[in-house]
Parts: structure tokens; C-alpha cells; sequence
């Protein structure tokens, strides 16, 4: 009579779940105090239900100070494969619907589906950037929480892809730990997939592989613009050159020379190093003894192999003129000249020519005519003046300097970039 009663509240569940679960597992009868180990690795979907004979209403399971009969049934609604682990401590009838003990054991039964089955693995996308022949390792791990083994191979088709291990077998929970060695001996943006082939309900997995190869190349980033100033005889102008390495594996060397003996440039050589270093070249020009238009060259070679060589244009205009009561020279015309640098970043200088004394304004302006600066407003004594202009304040764009001095007026365009 009490076998007909479990087998009728048996059938029953088993009806009521089926409508919303798949039951994947037989069931087991235990009498005593069950406690559940859940399920040795999680899988989402999967239940564990344990019910109590005599008390069927009885929502879930809270079993663990209670002393009875027990149906427990795995239940999910996934079609997996993985292992359950359930104890039941006290006494156990030794009955045929009954797992057998003795007083005080703790039974453990392990469930399962048969079939391998892969574990929860990382698929998503590997993606980097090095330098040619250099290499990269991602690491991904493969497990089996099936009950039988998990045969797989690796594929893939580009040289510059190593997977090892490239196949194996794992048993019920074993994990074998793939290495993706990414190795180009080429540059270039590459593509490709790893592909692991194995006996599971999911047959091909995909990873999806980007690489971006740099080449072994430095590359020279400077301003060669041309330098154009006035200088009295002897006196100097220092102007300075940020060199830049935009390569991305590679010191860059250069070498710097002028071809005249009033140019001088320093560092003569030096080393670079890759992804944006910075090197500053500082080129002095020392006014000829005699006046005229003087042009002299700054040639950089270095190891850039689409721009060897980079020439900058020296020319320099030496004015002679008249000396002061302390001897020095003056100028013999007024004259404004060009700003250094132009265009410029934050800040410029501004140099102009007094032959005499003279009332002097210099005044910034904006292209609708608006003034944005006033640099000199004074009175000053004749020779070679000089001006810094900081205009961290103006936005960028193209403005007109002017000068004013006597009846004097000259104007020149300069541009500021942020």
C-alpha cells in the first residue's frame, strides 16, 4: 500500500513538472535528514527538487531537521550535461526503492546525462597591437562538466596564430588551459577565427581574432619651415625644432649639421625612442659681419626611411647701420619682422627696427578688426627690439600685428593653433 502511494505521488509530480521542465535524471528515494550540495559547477536552469513524502505541498525543500521519507528528482529546462551531488544522513531502509545505508552514513549520489558537455567558455574577441616579430598570449579555459569525455581540435588558418594545446581529451570536469599566441612576422591589420571542434551538443565554437602588426620602422615628425629673421652683426637668435618619433617599435637617430658657419645646431646627434619620444633642437643664428641676405641650411638625416632627410631654410638679413653713443649698431630703417613661431602655440615673439627714437605702439587685431592685445604703447629709444606675445587667453585663428612707430606703419599676419 505504501509502495502504491509513492509510486501515484511519483507520477503525479513528474506530470506536474513536465509542463514547464525537462526532468533529466531518475529519481531516489531516501529516508532521514537530506541536505543538497547543489550542483558541482552551476548551470543556470537546473533544479535540484526534493519533496517530502508525507507532506507533498510542501513548496521547494526544508529538510534538513526534519526526519522522513524523501523523493528527490533533478529537474531543468536545459539539455545538458553535468553532475549532482545530493547527502542524505540517518537511517535508510534497505527496501528496493530505497538507496541502501545504515544509520548515521551520509549517501552521496552522483547524477548525470550521458555525453560530454563544454563548460561555460570565454568566446569573446581577442584583440591587440604589437610590434612586428614581437608576440602577445591570451590564455582561455576550456572544461568538460559532462559525464563522458570531451574530444576537441583547434583550427585555424593564419601563420601568425599558435594555439596550443592544439587538441586533447577531458574528462568528467578536467580543464585544459588554451594559450592564443598572436606572433606576426609581417606588419599589417590581420583578421582571422580559432575554431575548437569537439563531440559536444556544441560542436564548433568561434573566437574571433584582430591583430595590428607595427613595422620595425622609426618615422621623423618636425617643423622644417623656414626661419626668417634680421640680426645686427654678431648678435644672435636662438629659435628652437621639437623632433618627434611617431614610430611605434624603433629609436629613431638622427644627425644634425648646418653648411655655413654662422649657424650652429645642438644636439648634433641623438636618440629618439618610439611612440611619441621627443627630442628639442636648438638652432642659434649669429648675425655675418657683413649686411645683406645670408641663407644658410639645417639638414637632419636620420634612420626614417620614407623621410631621410629633412632641410630647414635659414636666411638671415644683417642691417649695418649707424652707432649709438655706446657704440653699438643701429638700424638704419624701421622694419617689422615676422614672428617666430608662426603659426604658434600659446606663444610668440615678435621682433622689430627702430633706426631712431620714436613714439611706438604694437597692437594685435582679429580678422573683423577688433583689437585683441596691445604690446607696446611707449616711448623708446632707437635699435633692435623684441617682444614676447603669450596668448594662452585668444582662441585660435588668424590675426595681424601692427606696428606703428612715427609715420611708420607696418601690419603682418600671424596664426595662432591650440
Amino acid at each position: 500500500m505504501r509502495r502504491n502511494f509513492h509510486v501515484s505521488l511519483v507520477l503525479a509530480l513528474a506530470f506536474l513538472f513536465s509542463l514547464s521542465t525537462v526532468a533529466i535524471a531518475a529519481p531516489a528515494y531516501v529516508y532521514g535528514n537530506v541536505t543538497d550540495d547543489r550542483l558541482v559547477q552551476p548551470i543556470e536552469g537546473a533544479a535540484l527538487i526534493v519533496w517530502d513524502y508525507h507532506n507533498p505541498d510542501t513548496a521547494w525543500y526544508d529538510t534538513t531537521d526534519v526526519n522522513g521519507d524523501y523523493f528527490i528528482q533533478l529537474w531543468s529546462n536545459l539539455l545538458d550535461t553535468f553532475v549532482v551531488k545530493v547527502t542524505a544522513t540517518g537511517f535508510t531502509p534497505d527496501s528496493a526503492n530505497y538507496r541502501p545505508g545504515t544509520h548515521g552514513d551520509s549517501v552521496q549520489y552522483d547524477w548525470a546525462l550521458t555525453g560530454p558537455a563544454m563548460g561555460n567558455f570565454d568566446s569573446s574577441l581577442v584583440v591587440d597591437s604589437i610590434c612586428q616579430d614581437d608576440s602577445s598570449l591570451f590564455e582561455r579555459v576550456l572544461s568538460n562538466v559532462g559525464a563522458d569525455p570531451l574530444v576537441y581540435t583547434v583550427e585555424w588558418d593564419s601563420a601568425w596564430i599558435v594555439v596550443t594545446p592544439s587538441s586533447g581529451t577531458l574528462a568528467r570536469l578536467e580543464k585544459d588551459t588554451l594559450q592564443i599566441w598572436l606572433r606576426p612576422d609581417t606588419s599589417g591589420v590581420f583578421e582571422d577565427t580559432i575554431v575548437i571542434v569537439n563531440n559536444s551538443p556544441t560542436p564548433a565554437v568561434h573566437i574571433p581574432v584582430q591583430l595590428t602588426a607595427w613595422p620595425l620602422e622609426a618615422y621623423i615628425d618636425v617643423d622644417s619651415s623656414s626661419i626668417d629673421t634680421t640680426l645686427a652683426p654678431d648678435s644672435t637668435a636662438t629659435y628652437e625644432r621639437v623632433i618627434t618619433n611617431t614610430g611605434r617599435c624603433v629609436n629613431l637617430t638622427f644627425d644634425a649639421a648646418s653648411d655655413t658657419n654662422w649657424l650652429t645646431v645642438d644636439p648634433p646627434s641623438d636618440t629618439i625612442p618610439p611612440n611619441g619620444g621627443v627630442d628639442t633642437l636648438t638652432i642659434t643664428c649669429i648675425g655675418p659681419d657683413s649686411s645683406g641676405v645670408h641663407v644658410g641650411h639645417i639638414t637632419i638625416d636620420s634612420n626614417d626611411p620614407n623621410n631621410p632627410t629633412v632641410v630647414i631654410d635659414v636666411t638671415v638679413t644683417v642691417v649695418v647701420g649707424v652707432e649709438d653713443e655706446e657704440g653699438s649698431k643701429l638700424p638704419t630703417s624701421f622694419a617689422l619682422r615676422r614672428c617666430y613661431p608662426n603659426p604658434f602655440n600659446t606663444s610668440t615673439t615678435i621682433g622689430y627696427d627702430l633706426p631712431r627714437a620714436s613714439r611706438v605702439t604694437l597692437e594685435v587685431y582679429n580678422l573683423v578688426g577688433q583689437k585683441v592685445a596691445t604690446l607696446v604703447n611707449d616711448y623708446e629709444q632707437a635699435g633692435y627690439k623684441s617682444i614676447n606675445w603669450n596668448a594662452a587667453e585668444v582662441t585660435t585663428g588668424i590675426y595681424y600685428y601692427k606696428l606703428t612707430a612715427g609715420e611708420f606703419v607696418s601690419v603682418r599676419k600671424l596664426t595662432l593653433l591650440k
